[in-house]
């Protein structure tokens, strides 16, 4: 990324209106405009979010998209509807919490296209029945709870665990995750 980019990014981020510092550096807060895809956010003030150390399936035909499906062995058609299915899950969770999302950022602050990457945690105010607090993907928080959003899609089959953004502290649970979606045999592990 050029040195440019980087200033240009550093300087939104820094002066955005949407976005507020929490317990340390690698902690904010903001808000959400849209998610573009399962794995993209939009933040107010116009900066690009990207879950780190997670991939969830493009949702517009592109070459990415083709190369995925096939690693995948997966006809295009049904490749893109886990991601649009992933697309949904993440727009329905965003629209609970009013898009009102926390993040922290990781071993990199931005990724190679000068995009945010970050661990989302999204608020929301009960969990479905039956899900209990796991410390993995569920917290109990103040008055309600948090979902870790990277960590709902591998454990859901969503997304997978990207080699090209490594997951730093939280590598060993999306590993985990992942190894679990994969037996389960959901989403883009289901056959």
């Amino acid at each position: 990324m050029s040195a440019r980019v980087v200033v240009f990014w550093l300087v939104a981020f820094l002066f955005s209106p949407s976005l507020s510092f929490a317990q340390d550096d690698s902690d904010q807060a903001g808000t959400v405009t849209r998610a573009t895809d399962g794995d993209t956010l939009k933040l107010a003030g116009g900066l690009t979010l990207k879950l780190a150390a997670v991939n969830a399936p493009e949702i517009h035909n592109t070459t990415q998209l083709h190369e995925e499906a096939k690693r995948f062995r997966k006809e295009v058609w049904a490749y893109r509807n886990i991601g649009g299915d992933a697309h949904k899950v993440v727009e329905r969770f965003l629209s609970r919490a009013e898009g009102k999302v926390r993040w922290e950022t990781g071993d990199e602050t931005f990724d190679d296209h000068g995009n945010l990457l970050g661990y989302v945690y999204i608020p929301v105010d009960h969990l479905e029945e039956g899900v209990q607090p796991d410390q993995a993907v569920f917290f109990a928080r103040d008055s309600g709870y948090e979902i870790f959003l990277n960590a709902y899609l591998v454990k859901m089959g969503y997304a997978e665990v990207a080699s090209k953004r490594p997951g730093g502290t939280h590598q060993n649970i999306l590993l985990k995750l992942e190894e679990e979606a994969k037996a389960n045999k959901l989403g883009i592990w289901s056959p």
